[in-house]
């Protein structure tokens, strides 16, 4: 099949993406971590309120990023499987249903699915960890508020 797309994804090159964002996990996970036990220390709020909305951004634009790679690699599957079923449709020396050529370039195109895949569960993480934010963002104010209600009962 010379004039089809070549989608020869390799088990490292999958691995490699795996791993990535694996540790882009991590490092989320860690940062969730440590803004929590900021958290815990009133006097270290005024500098966990400038990290967070720091945070948050940087999230929200990694979430952004993974939502154009999904664009871009939902783009090229379409492109792929309008090629590949054209192929099948007219170059077939028996006569194939559509179901039977949708189920044969699924399997041709298995890795990019995959791939597409793992981004979309990467862009749902990435949207938990913005709600996570914006939940220690709202812990924030919530703290404050007990430390002044706490205050205010230690003063009478």
């Amino acid at each position: 099949m010379p004039d089809l797309p070549n989608d020869n994804i390799s088990s490292d090159q999958i691995k490699q993406l795996e791993n990535g964002l694996e540790s882009n996990t991590s490092m989320w996970r860690d940062e969730i971590s440590t803004l929590n036990s900021k958290l815990k220390n009133f006097d270290s709020l005024t500098d966990l309120m400038n990290e967070v909305y720091t945070k948050r951004q940087i999230a929200v634009e990694q979430k952004l990023n993974v939502a154009v790679n999904i664009s871009r690699l939902n783009a090229r599957y379409e492109e792929r499987k309008s090629a590949y079923y054209q192929h099948y449709k007219t170059n077939s020396q028996i006569k194939l249903t559509d179901g039977a050529i949708n189920t044969i370039i699924d399997g041709d195109l298995r890795e990019l699915n995959y791939i597409i895949s793992i981004y979309n569960n990467y862009y749902r993480y990435m949207e938990e960890i913005v709600k996570t934010i914006d939940g220690i963002m709202y812990g924030i104010n919530s703290r404050i508020t007990i430390e002044q209600i706490t205050r205010g009962l230690n003063s009478n």
